[in-house]
């Protein structure tokens, strides 16, 4: 049915490639014998616990009496030709090490299998909804261990995030190291599943890109490294600590060893099975009452796939304002498709009332000054294709 279709699109668009170490992606499944593991991969009960997987492919807000089919990782993956072994192998809840006793069975699956795949994350009801915060971004429940003990035997693993809020992994995310590939699917919904594998055997090639960045630690939230758009403030600059990225802007440092300042995951990533090249980037007066400019930018896909680059557009304020200036801000975007080899221009409006700021009596002004726009498929990809505008005549 057409609204099924559309659910695998959402689904598909949304999901976002983290990692993806030496191309272990995209992967052929056909043939192949999985071990599916994780509280998040399968619909079934064991030892009397229900891993209610469908119910967390839909998140904490929905209506589903169970009549609607969801599909959940374990129908997708079959669906695709792979011989499935499926056990939980920890409990998606609870304390750190929760479940562990289902660690050494889903061990042995990983040893015997071609790949292996960890759905993680949150599960429905208790691990994050309304009244559900918690005080740590790790891996809830036995997750951590259960992906630190099939990585030091699988032959591939590949992880696939279903949840509602940024992860971490650990000390220093040191386990991500051996991690071959990470998708974040956040609550894809009924054909989650189904879209999730599409994206893992490159019938999908992956578009999404994060609308937050993630820290390594639940200790930087709030800090200079989160969120993106946290202002360029206090002893960040002050202390003149570490120029980290390649616009110069720094972060509070951490103490203890293995972590680093920056943020695990920057605002805007996402990863592709191609590469896209941007230039002739132009900002022209539209001369409508609508919108103000015009931003053109042109899009190369290098690679040799067919590909949709979400082209995103950022914006530095002008120095002297009179107030600390955003890092960068977000004022626009667009998805795009782009063929293999292909070269693609993309047009998109700017309104004056996206790059106006408030002033110090909390109106909203467009200022005057040079602005630097900038176009590129992440707030942090280098090299931004950039280009000037200037304001001559302050309004608001």
């Amino acid at each position: 049915p057409e609204h099924r279709q559309v659910a695998f699109e959402a689904a598909a668009q949304s999901a976002v490639l983290l990692l993806n170490e030496n191309n272990t992606l995209p992967m052929q499944l056909k043939g192949k014998t999985v071990a599916l593991l994780g509280p998040n991969a399968a619909y079934h009960t064991v030892n009397g616990v229900n891993q209610e997987a469908a119910k967390h492919m839909l998140g904490s807000y929905y209506m589903w009496d169970g009549k609607v089919e969801v599909v959940t990782m374990d129908i997708a993956l079959k669906n695709a030709g792979a011989t499935v072994n499926w056990a939980p192998g920890c409990s998606g809840q609870g304390p750190p090490g929760s479940g562990s006793h289902l660690i050494p069975a889903a061990v042995e699956l990983a040893k015997k299998a071609d790949v292996s795949i960890l759905v993680l994350g949150d599960v429905d009801g208790n691990g994050c909804g309304e009244w559900h915060d918690r005080d740590n971004l790790d891996l809830e429940g036995g997750q951590l261990q259960l992906l630190e003990a099939v990585t030091a035997v699988a032959k591939t693993t590949i992880v696939v995030l279903i949840h509602g809020r940024q992860q971490t992994f650990g000390i220093g995310n040191a386990v991500l190291k051996k991690v071959g590939a990470m998708i974040s699917g956040f609550r894809p919904g009924e054909e989650g599943g189904s879209a999730l594998v599409s994206i893992i055997t490159g019938e999908t090639n992956p578009s999404g890109k994060l609308a937050q960045s993630w820290p390594r630690t639940v200790g930087q939230v709030h800090s200079g490294s989160s969120p993106w758009l946290q202002r360029v403030r206090g002893k960040w600059v002050a202390n003149n600590r570490k120029p980290i990225d390649p616009s110069g802007r720094h972060y509070d440092s951490y103490e203890a060893d293995g972590w680093k300042d920056t943020p695990l995951f920057y605002f805007g990533y996402g990863l592709s099975y191609t590469d896209y090249t941007y230039k002739q980037v132009k900002a022209v007066e539209s001369g409508t009452p609508e919108y103000q400019w015009n931003l053109t930018v042109t899009v190369e896909n290098r690679g040799s796939r067919h590909g949709v680059e979400v082209v995103q557009v950022y914006i530095e304020d002008p120095a002297g304002l009179g107030f600390v200036p955003n890092w960068r801000r977000l004022v626009g975007f667009g998805r795009v498709a782009v063929g293999a080899g292909q070269t693609v221009s993309l047009t998109l409006p700017l309104l004056k009332e996206d790059i106006m700021l408030y002033n110090k009596d909390m109106k909203l002004q467009l200022m005057k000054g040079e602005y630097t726009l900038q176009v590129g498929g992440g707030s942090l990809n280098t090299p931004l294709s950039t280009t000037n505008l200037t304001i001559t005549q302050q309004e608001g």
